[in-house]
């Protein structure tokens, strides 16, 4: 009997000296080694001179913008469309331009600055109707402009 008690006490100080050790390592977290990520570069050869089809996005995309412009003056008087729509313009026509040799920038400045100009009677902080009506014909007008002078079958000795 002693012994079966001695052997039992032996046993449970064994277990309580030792503890929960690896029970604790189980459900403790340990700390994730930092790794870099690996760094992926993949080098894309661009084509030097502009393509058709990048100019031609550029040019409908422009159209878009004004017919939105015109559409936003008319109808809805929504100023931040307005105004989103004649700096998309803006945008557009600047990469259209940036194609082009320096003839073709002169020649095609007044389209620019018209747009410029545009830009500048919508930031106005109030636009009566007849200013608003006038601005409705102009963008028209602009967008005509833009189709009949900009399109690539006239502008492609320009393209440098």
């Amino acid at each position: 009997m002693i012994r079966k008690i001695t052997s039992a006490v032996l046993i449970s100080a064994l277990f309580l000296s030792s503890g929960c050790l690896t029970l604790r390592k189980k459900f403790v977290r340990k700390k994730k080694s930092e790794t870099e990520p690996v760094a992926y570069v993949d080098f894309k050869e661009y084509p030097d001179a502009p393509s058709k089809e990048i100019y031609h996005n550029y040019y409908i995309f422009a159209q878009g913008w004004l017919g939105d412009l015109y559409q936003a003056l008319t109808d809805t008087g929504n100023r931040k469309k307005q105004k989103q729509a004649i700096d998309e313009t803006l945008m557009n026509v600047e990469q259209m331009i940036s194609y082009f040799n320096e003839d073709g920038k002169t020649k095609t400045a007044g389209i620019y600055e018209e747009l410029l100009e545009v830009k500048k009677q919508i930031s106005a902080p109030v636009l009566n109707e007849l200013e608003v009506d006038y601005l409705a014909r102009k963008v028209e007008q602009l967008k005509r402009r833009i189709i009949r002078e900009l399109d690539w079958r006239v502008v492609s000795e320009w393209v440098h």
